[in-house]
């Protein structure tokens, strides 16, 4: 089971979506198979751990005004009729549906998200969407490029579209004012040591996704507050209990520096009682034994605190 493992904060808290990386999609179809010929309008929010939520959009003809629909979403890697996964295919599954306006009796049938892999840039592109019930699945057509939605692109007009000013997500966004650092927090610097077990038979394309957007969050975090960006990425046939081990050993943060340790791979608990933290699994060959090569994530949170930096990200 791919586990994220969330632990210690330390420093000044700079900004709250470092915490939790986000990509966020605009999606639209209609249904091609079904007598519904409305349009939806899907803001989608993936979270870095795969899970997330989704607002839907759409004109209900029976009331005569726009519904607007929330669910919860869980990203699967597919599965063929064999049962070997298929590491090329994720889907987004909605659960949950609850309405945020309109007919509060509506009964919502929660989409599935398809998502394939271009291996040309090693992104996973909007593919198609489904709607499965009890009578059969309906399917979708995308209207127009679902497309990748960038901070400047979360006006309120758009925004607001899906969420109501009174909503934390809008006031987040919109309600929240941003200090600006100063001359000498701007000689900062933001190190990232970024592990991904990108080569797991089960969990390795997700893996892969988070990779590229957490490097992507951080980077423009950084171009954002106007300071250094330091990445160090640890994947593929580099993943290794002894290549993160070394990657921390060589960090030497300054003493206004930012450090950020993210782990996107298997967990498990650790046999020490003491251990209030699971341990990653860091072992990329089946035949190593996997206790002796996995490393606690309290344990690298405590070595990379000694080092002194101003604020330091565990997850």
């Amino acid at each position: 089971m791919k586990t994220k493992l969330l632990i210690l904060l330390s420093g000044l808290v700079l900004l709250s979506f470092a915490a939790e990386a986000q990509s966020i999609f605009s999606i639209k179809y209609r249904f091609t198979n079904i007598q519904d010929t409305a349009l939806y309008n899907v803001f989608l929010v993936r979270n870095d751990d795969g899970t997330g939520f989704y607002r839907v959009r759409f004109f209900d003809a029976e009331t005569n005004d726009y519904m607007i629909v929330q669910l919860d979403m869980e990203e699967t890697v597919f599965k063929d009729k064999d049962g070997n996964y298929d590491e090329t295919k994720i889907y987004f599954k909605g659960s949950e549906p609850w309405i945020v306006y309109g007919d509060t009796n509506y009964h919502y049938y929660p989409e599935r998200f398809w998502f394939r892999l271009d291996a040309n840039s090693g992104w996973y592109e909007p593919w198609a969407v489904t709607s499965p019930d009890e009578k059969g699945t309906a399917h979708g057509s995308f209207v127009g490029k679902p497309e990748l939605i960038e901070q400047e692109d979360l006006t309120e007009a758009y925004v607001g579209q899906f969420f109501l000013e009174e909503e934390e997500f809008y006031k987040s966004l919109f309600k929240v004012k941003q200090r600006s650092l100063t001359a000498e927090q701007k000689q900062a610097r933001l190190h990232l040591i970024l592990v991904a077990n990108t080569e797991d038979e089960s969990i390795g394309a997700t893996c892969q996704l988070d990779r590229v957007r957490t490097m992507k969050t951080y980077k423009d975090l950084a171009e954002f507050m106007g300071i250094a960006f330091s990445p160090k990425e640890i994947y593929g046939n580099e993943y290794s209990k002894t290549a993160v081990q070394y990657a921390v050993q060589m960090l030497k943060p300054a003493p206004q520096d930012i450090v950020v340790f993210y782990y996107s791979g298997h967990g498990f608990s650790n046999s020490n009682a003491n251990m209030r933290f699971p341990d990653m699994a860091l072992s990329n060959k089946g035949y190593e034994d996997a206790r002796a090569n996995s490393w606690n994530m309290e344990e690298v949170y405590n070595l990379i605190k000694q080092k002194g930096a101003r604020f330091n990200l565990v997850y």
